[in-house]
């Protein structure tokens, strides 16, 4: 069966925003059968941190689902960075994760990445890739 390692923490930044995904300290081994659930649960576990403005926690749990590829944490994430208010603001750092939350299918970030190309945000403007998200974004379910 194939197992995936997961793990990660969120190191402090000096402005107080959380950055610098780390893999280390509370790995746990998972089947992956089960990814899905446990991402499922992460994300869920991030949103409650999140309404109680638990930001470390929120963080963290974010994490784990993102490395089990749960797309709403990916994008979570990447409009964290977008933003600039709980992670540091890294543009290039937000469309990577929004293109990996499009790579697995996310039409939110397909959207969002068509913005970004057609505008420049994190990226050089492109019109041939931004249409192709475009695109990808309308034939998305």
């Amino acid at each position: 069966m194939f197992l995936l390692l997961v793990a990660a923490t969120a190191a402090a930044a000096s402005n107080g925003t959380y950055d610098n995904w780390q893999l280390g300290g509370g790995q746990s081994w998972i089947t992956a059968s089960s990814a899905l659930e446990c991402s499922d649960h992460h994300y869920q576990c991030a949103v409650k941190a999140l309404r109680r403005n638990d930001v470390q926690v929120a963080v963290s749990e974010l994490g784990l689902a993102a490395r089990q590829r749960d797309p709403r944490a990916m994008r979570e994430i990447g409009l964290m960075k977008l933003r600039g208010d709980i992670l540091k603001r890294d543009d290039a750092g937000a469309v990577g994760w929004l293109y990996e939350a499009a790579l697995v299918g996310d039409r939110p970030s397909m959207q969002m990445l068509a913005y970004a190309f057609a505008n420049g945000i994190g990226v050089s403007p492109d019109k041939n890739l931004s249409d192709y998200w475009g695109k990808r974004a309308a034939n998305a379910r």
